[in-house]
């Protein structure tokens, strides 16, 4: 039963872990901190990726692109095929969903 009670607090204590993530990211983002708001998307994508948390990953890289083109203008390109090549790669991992937001081309 204590396993059972674990198993049900885990993802809530993940799930806190990444709102006081966002958190941090909007107020970076408030206080026009966009190296800040980079630094913590890219924890929160690697954090993503450890535990297999494919929406906050996407999430976290569009973030990190949207603030990106603010410090470095012409990196749009550089993340869309970044972005691109993820989907590519990882189609039977994440589903159809990945594949309909790269072949529309309404990313931001």
């Amino acid at each position: 039963m204590v396993v059972l009670l674990w198993l049900g607090v885990i993802p809530a204590v993940q799930a806190q872990s990444f709102d006081k993530l966002w958190k941090e990211v909007e107020q970076a983002g408030k206080k026009s901190l966009p190296k800040t708001v980079i630094k913590l998307t890219d924890e929160i994508y690697r954090k993503g990726e450890k535990e297999k948390n494919s929406a906050q990953m996407l999430k976290a890289y569009m973030w990190r692109m949207k603030y990106q083109e603010i410090v470095t203008p012409d990196s749009f390109y550089v993340g869309l095929t970044g972005l691109e090549q993820w989907a590519e790669t990882n189609k039977t991992a994440y589903g159809p969903c990945y594949i309909a937001l790269i072949d529309s081309g309404n990313l931001c």
